[in-house]
């Protein structure tokens, strides 16, 4: 007897903030791939929110903790932009945590996990 995997992707929605998010997705071994949105507009008064994600644990206590987002460290993502990961990346790890921060409060971020 065979069997087919026909699980949908696993989405989630988030709202990110200017305060770094620690395992915003937790890991996930079996994750084969992932599509990050930032659902932010793309115009307005203001400019639009980039965010920002790292991947891996993060050790909270270090003083510059590796994995830590910030404004400046992690993969930037604009406004209306998606970032698509798929095995073979060497510099990630597909199953992975994820965390981010964004540049302005209330970010709405979904996150597709296959």
């Amino acid at each position: 007897m065979s069997t087919t995997n026909t699980s949908a992707p696993f989405q989630t929605n988030v709202v990110v903030g200017t305060t770094a998010m620690i395992g915003v997705v937790a890991a996930n071994p079996t994750r084969s791939g992932l599509v990050i949105a930032n659902d932010a507009p793309t115009s307005g008064s203001s400019p639009a929110s980039v965010i920002n994600v790292t991947f891996g644990e993060v050790n909270t206590a270090m003083v510059n903790p590796p994995n830590m987002p910030s404004e400046t460290t992690g993969i930037p993502i604009a406004a209306g932009q998606t970032f698509t990961l798929m095995p073979g990346r060497e510099d990630t790890n597909v199953g992975a945590q994820l965390n981010m921060i964004a540049s302005e409060a209330d970010t709405p971020v979904s996150i597709f996990e296959f």
